[in-house]
């Protein structure tokens, strides 16, 4: 799961940095996982209580892709 947080930091900053900006259900989508992002400590040396673990993590963000999904049609 590190890797996944650290590529996914790395790939916002340089989206935003580029200037690009996503709207819309995919824009949602992204600010979703995003904010689960931020509930999860890359560095388990780090975490805090009631910061998502690895498998937390891995759950959260497939049960948003699958509402995603739903959403679509």
């Amino acid at each position: 799961m590190p890797e996944f947080a650290r590529g996914w930091w790395e790939a916002r900053r340089a989206s935003q940095a580029d200037g690009e900006r996503i709207r819309g259900t995919l824009g949602d989508l992204l600010d979703r996982v995003f904010m689960i992002l931020e509930d999860h400590s890359v560095d388990p040396a780090f975490a805090e209580p009631g910061d998502l673990d690895g498998t937390a993590l891995r759950n959260a963000v497939s049960a948003t892709w699958t509402a995603f999904g739903s959403r679509r049609g």
